[in-house]
């Protein structure tokens, strides 16, 4: 069965599509004039909207559970370092 890379299988098997990228939240996340607050608020909303894709994807190129979840939190943690 071919799958389209921006789709996931779902529990029952059926597909799911990948949520489309919030690019006006990461903007905003990187331009934020209204402080850290805003920027912690918007990474927040980031990490609950693609943290479940990302240890998702992980987990389909074999790492275990632990190494998934580690991998999937430095993928976060790197991205806001940058």
């Amino acid at each position: 069965m071919t799958v389209n890379s921006n789709v996931s299988i779902g529990r029952a098997g059926e597909p799911r599509a990948f949520v489309t990228t919030r690019w006006s939240l990461i903007l905003s996340a990187a331009n934020s004039e209204s402080g850290e607050q805003e920027a912690c608020t918007v990474l927040d909303e980031l990490c609950r909207t693609y943290w479940r894709p990302v240890f998702s994807f992980v987990c389909r190129r074999g790492y275990s559970m632990q190494d998934a979840q580690d991998l999937a939190q430095d993928f976060f943690c790197e991205d806001t370092e940058t």
